[in-house]
């Protein structure tokens, strides 16, 4: 289901996308289908007191001839059944209409959200008028902080920091740094910090050299060069953020960020490398 929700709603579809598209609406709707025979089949729903009294004001209102036991009777999952159709329908949508974030009601959605956000620092009674004012003062700040000078360090990394021309963007700060010796001492033990200044210098000189060949053969071969490279006062520097700039599938640019120091991030070592 999240691989077919996530090809209808691309930004961008070719031929071979809608194919797929298509093959998966079919896959879909076989699984669709045994969903329905081997697990609904084994429960017994009825509708929920709400639904029944909801369900009886309507009833009341359209027509007398529409009566009928307002007792809970069996769901058949009319609207689960409903969107299942209903998915056939996206590739020949799309063909006719373009892609569904053109069409999509998301947006007004979302935006609903800011009025109820905002209901909740009201005292629930006169509370248009709270609302109104609520708007006002973000207005305010919104123009306010427009206004506002844009200068000094943070305001030059923050415009670097989203340059899209730039392929990456790492801080320039020193105030979080390792001495490299005894950075090396202290992970002596630690597998992924085999050979690792060697690598260090292997992969500075690489990239001080594009020309030269990456291959261990190679780099050997040119140890004099590495001995030649020296870190400023001998530290290490580390940095909380990096980002990285690059072009989306439907040519927008858009920016990944890194967070090295993340507890989230893992790192595995081969039974090679062990």
């Amino acid at each position: 289901m999240s691989h077919w929700h996530r090809l209808a709603k691309l930004h961008m579809h070719s031929d071979l996308t809608l194919k797929i598209l298509d093959q998966t609406t079919t896959d879909l709707g076989e699984q669709f289908s045994l969903l329905k025979e081997m697990v609904c089949a084994s429960y017994q729903t009825q509708e929920l007191d709400r639904e029944v009294d909801a369900r009886s004001r309507w009833q009341a209102k359209e027509a007398a001839k529409w009566a009928e036991n307002s007792k809970g009777k069996s769901k058949e999952k009319e609207k689960a059944e409903w969107r299942a159709v209903a998915c056939w329908d996206y590739v020949a949508s799309i063909r006719f209409f373009g892609t569904t974030d053109s069409y999509s009601t998301e947006p007004g959605e979302l935006e609903h959200r800011t009025p109820k956000g905002r209901y909740r620092h009201t005292d629930k009674r006169a509370f248009v008028h709270q609302l109104t004012q609520i708007e006002r003062r973000e207005a305010r700040l919104h123009r306010i902080k427009q206004k506002q000078p844009q200068r000094g360090p943070r305001i030059e990394a923050h415009k670097m920091a989203s340059d899209p021309q730039l392929h990456h963007h790492i801080g320039q700060g020193k105030k979080m740094y390792d001495d490299l010796g005894q950075y090396l001492h202290d992970h002596a033990g630690d597998p992924a910090m085999k050979e690792f200044l060697p690598r260090l210098k292997d992969h500075i000189f690489n990239h001080l050299n594009p020309e030269i060949a990456e291959s261990l053969a190679e780099t050997l071969a040119h140890s004099e060069q590495h001995n030649s490279i020296f870190f400023k006062r001998n530290r290490l520097y580390h940095h909380n953020l990096a980002r990285f700039n690059y072009t989306t599938y439907d040519v927008r640019r858009a920016q990944d960020v890194s967070k090295p120091m993340n507890s989230a991030l893992q790192h595995y070592a081969t039974e090679k490398s062990q």
